[in-house]
């Protein structure tokens, strides 16, 4: 069996891990260039910051996609070309508010719910009447105050509703679910839009979903 230190030059040493770091560079400074973060906006320095970090989190991103990529339980296609996830898109987005389905992601957290836990957000657009899929992951539980915290969208319920001001909702991480918010789906009025671009933070996330049981925190090889 090939030693870790093996794979990991190995996969370093691709063409397709060159070209895949050329695509990330590119979407990474495309979401900087759109980002409404303040702290960008107002702070030169914590952009600098962030410009610098970007080449290790570039190179950290490409191995760990193409190592996901790999796994035979994933069922998503990674385009090297392009730094995405590629998967079929359902006509509609995922249903978050009925009864139902509160009560099955409510019975699901009780259960499963564990720090560094990857699971999607349903983001509603009001301005544009569109929704997309997000990955989001736990930071802190508080079950018995029937809520969890999400690392970039705050507080949910059980039930799945947000407590903060944005209007989103906690979705069960089923494989179709995860694998929308991977791809960047989003929908419309009238249906299926084009895809959004991830970036590497959310890129990175995709790659510790375990597809085969989503309770646990999958664990790339170093």
């Amino acid at each position: 069996m090939a030693s870790q230190t093996a794979i990991f030059s190995q996969l370093t040493a691709s063409q397709s891990y060159t070209e895949l770091c050329n695509a990330l560079y590119e979407v990474e400074l495309s979401c900087l260039a759109r980002s409404q973060d303040p702290r960008y906006q107002q702070d030169a320095a914590a952009l600098q910051r962030r410009l610098a970090s970007i080449p290790h989190y570039v190179k950290s991103t490409a191995y760990a996609l193409l190592q996901s990529a790999e796994n035979p339980q994933n069922p998503l296609q990674l385009d090297i070309q392009s730094g995405n996830w590629l998967y079929k898109q359902k006509k509609q987005a995922p249903a978050a508010a009925t009864e139902v389905a509160q009560q099955q992601l409510r019975s699901w957290l009780e259960k499963h719910a564990k720090l560094a836990l990857p699971l999607p957000i349903l983001v509603l657009e009001p301005a544009t009447q569109c929704c997309h899929v997000q990955l989001d992951t736990i930071d802190q539980l508080a079950l018995a105050k029937d809520k969890v915290h999400l690392n970039y969208n705050g507080w949910f319920s059980l039930a799945g509703e947000s407590l903060e001001t944005q209007p989103c909702w906690l979705l069960k991480p089923t494989k179709d679910i995860l694998a929308a918010a991977c791809a960047g789906h989003r929908w419309g009025p009238s249906g299926k839009l084009a895809p959004q671009q991830l970036d590497l933070r959310s890129l990175l996330l995709s790659t510790t979903i375990d597809w085969q049981q989503p309770q646990r925190v999958h664990t790339l090889r170093k």
